[in-house]
């Protein structure tokens, strides 16, 4: 999956061009001064991200849907099969995918079986959104824990993360397979 471009109905919003190969940085200035502290807050950095969540089948934030409800919010990328555009309300409630209503559950599994992530159906937990928040991690609380985000389990973090580095991941598996027989043996 590459992102094309992040953009907005509403003219307040200044869409985001990414560039065709290599990285694409949202960067802020520091202070001028250099002997000043300070930082570059309001550059959009964090914005963008949520954003991008959001049109990618994200939950609802309230902050989003109270401030922007009827904003329209596009993201345009490509996949192996093509171009695809997902537009989003800020209040969530309106979804498309290729200029057609979606359900969020509709998006999601679209998403699934999109090929940006090769989903191995032997393994648990594994959904198109658990893997790209592993990439996007938005909320501080995500960035503290290499292997896991803020609201996983342990195991879920590390077998996506093992995952995600192409480890043979049937002992994690196993292993939580075996823990549970445990548990209700131990009933």
């Amino acid at each position: 999956m590459r992102f094309v471009e992040l953009s907005c109905d509403s003219l307040l919003f200044h869409s985001i061009r990414f560039n065709k190969e290599g990285l694409s940085l949202i960067v802020g200035d520091g202070p001028e001064d250099r002997a000043q502290e300070g930082s570059s807050n309001g550059v959009g950095k964090t914005l963008s991200l949520e954003l991008a969540h959001h049109c990618l089948g994200a939950n609802v934030d309230l902050r989003l849907k109270k401030a922007t409800p009827d904003w329209r919010f596009t993201l345009t990328f490509q996949t192996r099969d093509g171009d695809h555009v997902i537009a989003r309300t800020g209040d969530g409630k309106k979804i498309w995918l290729d200029n057609r209503h979606v359900s969020l559950q509709g998006l999601r599994r679209w998403l699934d079986e999109s090929g940006a992530f090769y989903l191995d159906p032997s393994i648990p937990s594994l959904s198109f959104r658990s893997l790209f928040k592993r990439f996007a991690r938005y909320a501080r609380e995500d960035c503290f824990d290499p292997l896991r985000t803020k609201k996983e389990a342990d195991f879920e973090g590390l077998l996506r993360s093992s995952y995600l580095l192409g480890l043979d991941c049937s002992l994690e598996v196993s292993k939580k397979q075996h823990k549970v027989q445990l548990d209700e043996l131990s009933q």
